[in-house]
């Protein structure tokens, strides 16, 4: 069964055959058509490569075939600043990615400065050198780039030019 082709994404041209994907500057062109008849199953297939995905990642990945996609490299789209206790990067074994130990905590919120001092020692961290500390542990686990573009009428996620699908 053929599936409807999903609206071109930026990149893409379309005529009567469906969408052709280009990809650099060799334009390899890849059809909606050839794709649409292989999807690639996983056991799980994990949308989301930040601290969540990549622990998802990490207690899955002796469980099977395990997908882990993001839209960006693991460790690319930090947002916001990064602390936490310094026990848990000792206790990730993380501590190359270890920045200032903090013996106050200021918060400046609706105009005010709020400060206070933690219990416990309390550390800034890089995003980008943890996230690629995580992902070298992780076992077997595929990570990929890629745009969600959406799940088909078969329940495959459109995934950049690949249809795959995750019993989790």
């Amino acid at each position: 069964s053929r599936i409807a082709p999903p609206l071109p994404l930026c990149g893409e041209a379309t005529d009567r055959r469906g969408i052709e994907r280009f990809a650099g500057r060799g334009r390899r062109r890849v059809t909606v058509t050839a794709m649409a008849n292989q999807i690639d199953d996983y056991d799980a297939v994990i949308i989301g490569a930040s601290f969540a995905g990549l622990a998802a990642a990490s207690q899955l990945q002796q469980a099977g075939r395990i997908l882990l996609v993001d839209r960006e490299r693991p460790g690319a789209g930090e947002t916001s600043a990064c602390g936490t206790l310094l026990a848990v990067l000792e206790r990730l074994d993380a501590l190359d990615a270890l920045e200032p130990v903090h013996p106050e905590i200021a918060v400046n919120a609706a105009g005010r400065r709020i400060t206070f001092w933690p219990a416990y020692p309390f550390a800034t961290f890089d995003y980008h050198t943890l996230c690629e500390i995580l992902v070298s542990r992780l076992d077997g686990v595929e990570t990929t780039v890629a745009t969600l573009g959406g799940v088909d009428a078969d329940g495959a996620l459109l995934l950049g030019d690949r249809r795959v699908r995750g019993r989790v």
